[in-house]
């Protein structure tokens, strides 16, 4: 008669909430930076956090006094670090990013970071090349909740990673969805171009055939609207793997026990943070009956 206990106990130990945040755990001081790096407009600014900071209990306590000396390069050219005083976290070290020429598909772009009494740390991406759309249109519609359907090129040996976001308006999941279950993934984070949530998928959610790539998914808009200002992401593997953490961490499944284990992706080497990247296009998107 113990089986049925020990099978219980082990459904019990299999629902519980466990994250592994990849900070050091060791408890030493450590550097942390953030950024996302992308072909914004020349009228907003690619911004990077970097914070000295001692992780204990689960807490950044960032040593805000420590000065933080700053490289990189952008295809081997060098990147100019300027502190930031238009910052919506103005007690924190933000730097402002300024690239010698315009950013492209295919750059390569490294970060490091020093600071007396820390470890040295560096971090790269690759700028992602910009999604190749065949077509976008939303297929149904219901007041404000839309089925939209994307419609892109990839090559047999691509991984790709991409996300939408609706630059006049705030999308939410829509009901009956369980997203973490569909791998459609709707998150807030600030470090793109706009504050909206954005959502993002890989090819757990595709249908991919002769070279082509469809992609559904059904949300909430805010609102009975039939045009919408978007942007179409390709992202950074990095880039991908952070916001899915983090969708992951923030969701509520979490609360209630029932959550898989959530891992912070971080990939700053001797520290903690991500620098990733994406390339964005912007369109138009009608609805027409």
């Amino acid at each position: 008669m113990k089986r049925p206990y020990i099978l219980i106990f082990l459904l019990v130990l299999l629902s519980c909430e466990a994250e592994l945040d990849l900070r050091r755990v060791d408890g030493e001081q450590c550097i942390y930076l953030c950024t996302m790096i992308g072909n914004s407009p020349e009228s907003k600014e690619n911004l990077l956090y970097a914070i000295p900071c001692i992780p204990i209990a689960g807490e950044d306590i960032g040593a805000l006094d420590a000065k933080v000396t700053l490289s990189g390069t952008a295809a081997h050219k060098s990147i100019s670090f300027n502190k930031s005083k238009d910052s919506d976290f103005s007690s924190l070290p933000v730097y402002s990013l300024g690239f010698k020429q315009d950013l492209r598909p295919g750059d390569r772009i490294e970060v490091k970071a020093s600071a007396k009494g820390y470890p040295s740390v560096k971090a790269e991406t690759v700028v992602p090349e910009p999604i190749r759309i065949v077509s976008a249109e939303i297929v149904e519609k219901e007041g404000s909740f839309i089925t939209l359907e994307i419609v892109y090129e990839e090559d047999d040996d691509e991984d790709g990673y991409y996300g939408i976001m609706f630059n006049d308006h705030n999308i939410s999941e829509a009901p009956g969805f369980t997203m973490a279950e569909s791998f459609d993934m709707i998150i807030y984070y600030y470090h793109f171009v706009t504050e909206k949530n954005i959502l993002i998928w890989d090819r757990h959610k595709v249908i991919k055939e002769n070279g082509k790539v469809t992609f559904r998914t059904y949300i909430d808009t805010g609102g009975d609207y039939n045009e919408y200002d978007i942007t179409l992401y390709r992202l950074s593997p990095e880039t991908f793997l952070y916001l899915r953490g983090k969708h992951m961490t923030m969701s509520a499944f979490p609360s209630i026990g029932m959550s898989t284990p959530a891992f912070t992706y971080s990939n700053v080497a001797g520290g903690i943070g991500i620098v990733g990247s994406w390339w964005g296009t912007e369109m138009i998107l009608k609805y027409t009956e």
